[in-house]
């Protein structure tokens, strides 16, 4: 049976413990910034992982997205963190070439760098739009802040940049909690949703349809209608016809007139 002092000396020691973990970390943090401005890859990547860890006082074991949490919340604290990953990412975007597909590097900064719901980060987030939904997911949240640029990339001739942005607009006005974003900003993200419908790529018309369901009007409802009834796209499905944009524009009317019937001719 353990003791009062036995007790005491334990609480003693955990708290030890404690400390010392808190001022490694504190120790490190610094270290691991000048890292995150190294012009060798690998050092940047070590420096990076260095300050994510550093945050993490339960060794590794928050949640991929606490430990984002952690991290966010310590950059709210010390700003020099922030400024660092937005800094970070924005030269890794820079150097495509030094990057390993494999690598899961780029897609945890992304991350880290989306956690933050800094406008600062807009540049660096939209440098990486193209990467997939940690990028767009992480300008959508920033409303206001992100539509210029997000807006531009959406008029981008390369289609996996264009479609990408088109995403992140349909996202912004259709996500929840929903972002601030001004009438004037909805206005010009209605219509490019809108031209979008008639965009070459069948991914750009079917991210358009996504986010117009944020727009219960008859215009938007009749451009709709008109996608269900004569989008050109057609595929052969098992000896069948198929025609994946129709069906698309068919379940956002469906929305449309479910959620807000005024938009009904």
């Amino acid at each position: 049976m353990m003791t009062g002092l036995h007790y005491h000396k334990l609480a003693l020691v955990i708290a030890l413990a404690a400390m010392n973990s808190a001022l490694a970390r504190g120790q490190s943090q610094p270290g691991a910034l000048a890292r995150l401005q190294s012009s060798d890859h690998s050092e940047r990547r070590s420096g990076f992982y260095s300050l994510l860890s550093s945050v993490d006082s339960s060794g590794s074991s928050l949640s991929y997205r606490a430990r984002n949490e952690r991290l966010a919340a310590f950059a709210r604290q010390q700003p020099a963190v922030g400024r660092g990953l937005i800094g970070l990412l924005e030269r890794e975007n820079a150097e495509p070439a030094a990057q390993v597909s494999e690598d899961r590097y780029i897609g945890d900064l992304i991350a880290a760098v989306a956690a933050l719901r800094d406008p600062n980060a807009v540049h660096a987030l939209a440098g990486a739009i193209n990467t997939g939904r940690l990028a767009t997911e992480g300008l959508a949240i920033l409303g206001d802040a992100a539509v210029p640029a997000v807006l531009t990339e959406a008029e981008r001739l390369d289609y996996p940049t264009r479609v990408s942005a088109l995403l992140t607009l349909s996202e912004m006005v259709t996500i929840t909690p929903a972002p601030t974003i001004s009438n004037e900003n909805r206005g010009q993200i209605r219509s490019i949703l809108l031209r979008a419908l008639d965009d070459s790529n069948r991914f750009a018309r079917e991210a358009g349809l996504d986010g117009l369901v944020a727009f219960p009007d008859t215009v938007v409802r009749r451009a709709v209608a008109r996608v269900a009834a004569q989008d050109p796209l057609v595929l052969h499905d098992g000896g069948k016809l198929r025609y994946p944009v129709r069906e698309r524009a068919l379940t956002t009317l469906g929305k449309l007139d479910a959620l807000w019937p005024r938009a009904r001719p």
